[in-house]
């Protein structure tokens, strides 16, 4: 999976509250990338089985919103965080 790099021209100065500025999206090659990287999370699909399975892409304890159906693996959201 790659993400696409999204830039804004200029300067945060040059721009108008008509076209506020997009925020930054980071080109990364893979999904584990994007995870181990972030600190907010979020997923939002109509998955119909879970496709991340990895319990240590998260071992930094991003918070993750997942409004989605399946993304992830059982496995990951029964890691005892406080233990």
């Amino acid at each position: 999976m790659t993400c696409p790099v999204t830039t804004r021209p200029g300067s945060p100065a040059t721009w108008n509250s008509a076209t506020p500025p997009a925020p930054p999206v980071h080109g990364l090659q893979s999904a584990e990338g994007l995870i181990r990287s972030s600190d907010l999370v979020v997923f939002a699909t109509v998955a119909a089985e879970p496709h991340v399975h990895e319990v240590s892409w998260f071992a930094h304890n991003p918070v993750v919103l997942h409004v989605s159906l399946r993304d992830l693996a059982p496995e990951i959201l029964l890691v005892d965080q406080c233990g």
